[in-house]
């Protein structure tokens, strides 16, 4: 009988000794975790490209000034908690409903939608999804793809002032179009 209280006492104590181990491990996880949270936070909110994480339901979680600018409004604060397609002009509202749609049901991983803000000023914005351990769909990040938007103008711009005789081959813009659709394709 002493030998099996010894017995149970020893397996308590082994058990005891496990849990705490593990206890420490998962505390030690949780802090780089977040650690590595923060830093992408201060990163992004010192960027000068617009960032936000978006809910699967729409709704802005975070996203840094520069976004807020990207999507026409003067704060951080202004964007939270409000759909995204809130921002959005009332003719692209169903188009970004669906791709928001499509993304949070896992169906696609990443889109370009090229849309209009409530101001009508196109813009690019690149979406992407994040997903938990059993690749179900967690948040949708977003990135504000403008300044690409922006490039492919000034290319076309410098071409059509430079370009000898392109504008009157009226197929450079097409074979232009047709590398921008396989290279960034739209939502």
């Amino acid at each position: 009988m002493e030998a099996d209280r010894e017995r149970v006492s020893a397996e308590r104590d082994r058990l005891r000794a496990e849990t705490e181990a593990l206890q420490t491990e998962i505390a030690k996880r949780i802090a780089a975790r977040q650690e590595a949270e923060r830093r992408y936070r201060d990163d992004i909110g010192r960027t000068d490209v617009g960032h936000a994480a978006i809910a699967l339901n729409g709704l802005v979680v975070e996203c840094n000034a520069a976004f807020a600018i990207a999507m026409g409004v003067e704060s951080v604060e202004a964007l939270h908690g409000r759909r995204i397609t809130a921002f959005t002009h009332l003719d692209d509202r169903a188009h970004d409903a669906d791709v928001l749609t499509t993304l949070s049901l896992g169906a696609r991983q990443r889109a370009w939608i090229m849309k209009r803000r409530l101001d009508g000023t196109s813009q690019l914005l690149h979406y992407s999804i994040a997903c938990d351990e059993d690749d179900e769909p967690t948040r949708i990040f977003v990135r504000d793809a403008s300044d690409l938007l922006d490039a492919v103008r000034r290319g076309e711009s410098a071409l059509a002032s430079h370009g000898a005789g392109l504008d009157a081959d009226p197929t450079w813009r097409a074979e232009l179009a047709a590398v921008l659709r396989t290279s960034f394709p739209l939502g």
